[in-house]
């Protein structure tokens, strides 16, 4: 199967990914699944479900013929598609024509890329090679790489908006390494790291109470660190979490 990404446009509706299991029934194929509210992005070897009608429109890109897309993460604020495949390539796909940009980075991103609007980059988070990589918003181009200190899955941005400590940073999930580290979003340094966690899978950022929230897949938990001293400030039980969303009042 080619690699390829399904784009459907319409207004309301509830839609849901579910990925096909392979040939031999070992595993699933990676399925990813992005919404803005009228456009709903699935990326891998799955399908679509819509609750609620039909699209009013689909588009069907062809990205590759030998590979998977793994990651999709959709850029609202450009009207942009950014999709990861498992050779290692990223695709920027404009909407606004359905023209797409590859470039590719070496190295497969397991989770959707990371837009950072206010840098106007997109930041990749490649699982293999302990690499982190940004790209340009317009062009799609490599802009800069550096290596992480562990293990990257789960990735998410912290804006200058707690107290009076400024950052713009990046959290990295270490995976099975356990744990979480914080990167200077525009040049990749490292800036902290904590232990936290036997298996994290994803990391968002809560702005407002000033945690870390950490998907640990092998405790069945899910962690609220305080992000300047990364102590576990909460606790709920949930069972393999594997990815986290936080949703704003």
């Amino acid at each position: 199967e080619p690699c390829r990404v399904l784009v459907f446009e319409r207004a309301g509706g509830v839609w849901s990914a579910t990925a096909t299991l392979s040939e031999n029934g070992s595993g699933t194929r990676s399925v990813a699944l992005a919404a803005d509210g009228t456009r709903h992005v699935l990326s891998g070897d799955g399908t679509l479900t819509s609750f609620g009608g039909s699209a009013d429109r689909s588009l069907d890109l062809e990205l590759k013929a030998t590979a998977i897309a793994t990651a999709v993460s959709m850029d609202e604020a450009a009207s942009l598609l950014w999709a990861c495949d498992s050779l290692g390539d990223v695709h920027r796909i404009d909407l606004s024509d359905d023209s797409v940009t590859t470039v590719s980075t070496g190295f497969t991103c397991y989770r959707p890329p990371v837009v950072d609007v206010a840098g106007d980059q997109v930041l990749v988070t490649a699982q293999e090679g302990y690499k982190l990589i940004s790209l340009d918003r317009s062009t799609g181009e490599v802009q800069h790489s550096a290596f992480a200190i562990a293990t990257s899955t789960g990735s998410g941005l912290a804006y200058p908006v707690v107290g009076d400590i400024s950052v713009h940073g990046l959290w990295v999930a270490h995976g099975v390494d356990g744990g979480v580290s914080l990167y200077d979003a525009e040049t990749l340094e490292h800036v902290r790291s904590f232990e936290a966690g036997q298996n994290t899978q994803a990391v968002r950022f809560d702005a407002d109470r000033g945690l870390v929230w950490l998907a640990d897949f092998d405790s069945n938990r899910v962690l609220g660190l305080d992000w300047v001293t990364g102590v576990a400030e909460e606790e709920v039980w949930v069972a393999r979490p594997t990815d986290l969303f936080l949703l704003e009042e």
